[in-house]
């Protein structure tokens, strides 16, 4: 009995000794937060965040505002500096007429001086348009137009709002810069240049992209 009783009580340090091992290693692993866990981390709310703004966007489309302002709102709480949920949220706001709202999102995100800030200088476009700040709305066409990959609508867009004013010069222009900036292989090459020098703070390379534009050159 006695050597059974040993027995049992080896067994039960043994179990005892190896619960408190696997405990010890999370603990060093929670304290440490190896690179590579860490990044399934990161890759886990990229995932999550997303299926929030694939939820907002199909809400969008079918025009419940509310549900897609509350999935954008989720996938900023996962991911809070989401380009494409900051720009869903600021859309869905101008949709339902909360202007204010709507220019708040979109200036706070400037502020952070975005790789692609055309999107929010179009969208900033649009509500001073429709709340008949003509000047507002040509300037941020303006900025989008000067930053956009492909500047055709954004000129394009000028040019209306210089025709509806009877503006016929500036709206014959802007027509005729929209005409000069249709998507084809020139004007896509020029816009990967205008997003590589808004992606790098680098005076040289600004300069550089400046320089080539200024200069021109032959889609062939």
């Amino acid at each position: 009995m006695r050597k059974e009783h040993a027995v049992e009580d080896k067994i039960i340090r043994y179990i005892l000794i190896c619960i408190w091992l696997v405990l010890l290693g999370f603990g060093y692993i929670s304290i440490i937060k190896p690179a590579k866990l860490l990044a399934l981390s990161e890759t886990g709310k990229s995932m999550e965040a997303q299926q929030s703004i694939n939820k907002a966007n199909g809400a969008f489309k079918n025009q419940n505002y509310k549900l897609a302002l509350a999935s954008y709102k989720e996938a900023l709480e996962i991911q809070p500096k989401m380009d494409e949920a900051y720009i869903g949220l600021g859309i869905t706001y101008s949709k339902m007429g909360l202007y204010e709202k709507a220019i708040s999102i979109f200036k706070h995100k400037l502020m952070e001086k975005p790789e692609n800030p055309h999107s929010l200088y179009f969208n900033l476009a649009e509500i001073y348009e429709k709340t008949g700040k003509i000047e507002t709305a040509i300037d941020y066409y303006s900025k989008s137009a000067a930053t956009a990959p492909i500047a055709f609508y954004s000129y394009a867009k000028i040019g209306e709002m210089y025709f509806g004013s009877k503006k016929w010069d500036e709206a014959i222009h802007f027509y005729n810069k929209a005409d000069a900036n249709k998507p084809d292989v020139k004007t896509s090459y020029e816009g990967m240049l205008k997003m590589e020098m808004h992606r790098y703070s680098n005076p040289e390379l600004t300069t550089s992209i400046d320089e080539l534009l200024a200069t021109g050159f032959s889609a062939d």
